[in-house]
């Protein structure tokens, strides 16, 4: 029953930083709208967490003490002990806004932290640790994510971004502009 709290802990937590990250994405794409409020929240995620895996306890503070989604995370890593820099890369990437990537590497290995180090974290919360599993996962991360860059295509294109390799996109002539247009796109796909 505890490694099942655990795992929802951090999936929880997975899902608290995606949504700080579109919140972030979202605020950024629009013109004359300042990003200080945002940028806060993006900070206090990346301070309390970051406090947290140093520790291996629960932060004290203003905001923290009570906090519904960190509070359990702190107990996960107090009681698992868990490998801090799969935690520090996971976090890290989970809330940064990658530009569009140069090259297939440079998204891989974004892939490699958000989603591989995040299974790699969901292991050892199950009490796995192996390393054939910890290969496994990250490839299954990449898999994941180049899945869902797919996926968020449009989604990603409302707010002006891509996440389409550009070394890529100049290879097989892919306007990257028109893709940003998904209206005009549509009308030059009839």
């Amino acid at each position: 029953e505890i490694d099942r709290q655990d795992y929802y802990a951090c999936h929880i937590l997975c899902m608290a930083l995606n949504k700080a990250r579109w919140n972030h994405i979202d605020v950024a794409s629009q013109r004359g709208t300042t990003t200080t409020g945002v940028g806060v929240r993006t900070m206090f995620w990346k301070e309390s967490l970051h406090k947290i895996i140093q520790t291996g306890d629960m932060v004290s503070g203003q905001f923290v003490d009570a906090h519904p989604i960190l509070r359990p995370f702190a107990n996960v890593v107090k009681r698992k002990k868990l490998t801090k820099a799969f935690m520090r890369g996971f976090v890290d990437s989970r809330l940064k806004i990658l530009p569009q990537p140069g090259n297939m590497d440079q998204l891989t290995a974004h892939f490699d932290k958000t989603h591989g180090y995040f299974y790699n974290m969901l292991l050892e919360v199950m009490g796995r640790k192996d390393d054939n599993l910890e290969h496994m996962v990250k490839h299954i991360g990449r898999a994941v994510g180049i899945i869902q860059g797919v996926m968020l295509w449009r989604k990603q294109a409302q707010y002006g971004h891509t996440m389409f390799p550009s070394d890529k996109c100049a290879k097989y002539q892919v306007n990257v502009a028109l893709l940003m247009n998904t209206a005009l796109a549509n009308r030059d796909m009839c």
